[in-house]
């Protein structure tokens, strides 16, 4: 015990500073320091990702119901469109070849490894990366409707910014009334909802409404189902509604999802900066 105490007192300049490095790194990439836990997330060694690769895995196996029920809707999804127009398959990328997507959009499908809902920042990582052709801004939905966007890509693995981040913030349009709002997680949501802000309070929103991504920022094409109303509320001295709505998909368990890659948002991005 003593030799214990003295190795300690002997070394503990290097021990104290050892100790403030880990706590420096625990603040650097904590959940709550977004930027840097998306970047560090998406940049760690494949050993890392095969970890939480592993988790997914056995978490999967006892959630197998689920995964089916996922699973017969997308087959539902793909029947109807196989039966009503041509696809095209790209590399991994699959291209859809009618009058909504014309060709624009490529689908590429990712396990979710890893998935946080129960934080104000939450982040969920997916096991396609670089190397699979994942960009940054990259649009991200799953078996129902939107997950979210891609902010951090390393060669095999990236993270996803999902709707319930309050930073997440995108623009999308009331279905009935085609009118458009933008969607946040403000502080009175929970990892079920969220809120639309901006829709004129002229419109005529009701519950059960759909809501939905609306084009406009080329990540998404229009149209994917977001959620569905569930209280409308007009904003006192203005003329805009504020609508909750019920998320379409369930961030406690979800598995499957798809990587959007936009192949004329290039030229999307052009124009937006040109008006």
């Amino acid at each position: 015990m003593r030799n214990i105490i003295r190795l300690i007192q002997s070394n503990s300049n290097l021990l104290l500073f050892l100790l403030i490095q880990v706590i420096c790194f625990a603040l650097l990439f904590n959940w709550r320091n977004t930027l840097h836990h998306s970047r560090y997330l998406s940049s760690t060694n494949q050993v890392f990702g095969n970890i939480l690769s592993i988790n997914a895995s056995i978490t999967s196996y006892f959630n197998l119901t689920k995964i089916n029920q996922g699973l017969s809707l997308e087959n539902e999804l793909l029947n109807s469109k196989l039966y009503n127009q041509e696809i095209l398959v790209s590399s991994d990328f699959v291209f859809l070849n009618d009058s909504v997507y014309k060709n624009q959009y490529g689908f590429l499908y990712s396990d979710v490894i890893s998935s946080q809902y129960k934080n104000r920042e939450n982040i969920l990582i997916l096991n396609k990366g670089l190397k699979n052709g994942v960009r940054l801004d990259m649009g991200v939905i799953g078996d129902v409707g939107l997950i979210g966007v891609v902010v951090g890509v390393g060669n095999y693995y990236c993270s996803v910014l999902p709707i319930i981040n309050n930073k997440f913030e995108l623009a999308v349009r009331h279905k009935k009334t085609k009118s458009f709002g933008v969607i946040k997680w403000l502080s009175d949501d929970n990892w079920q909802t969220a809120t639309v802000e901006d829709i004129p309070s002229y419109m005529k929103v009701s519950l059960g409404d759909v809501i939905e991504t609306s084009g406009a920022t080329g990540i998404f094409p229009k149209g994917i189902l977001v959620g569905t109303v569930i209280k409308v509320e007009e904003i006192e001295g203005t003329q805009f509604l504020n609508v909750k709505i019920a998320i379409s998909e369930d961030y406690a368990s979800i598995y499957n999802s798809y990587i959007i890659q936009n192949k004329l948002r290039g030229q999307f991005k052009l124009l937006k900066q040109g008006e």
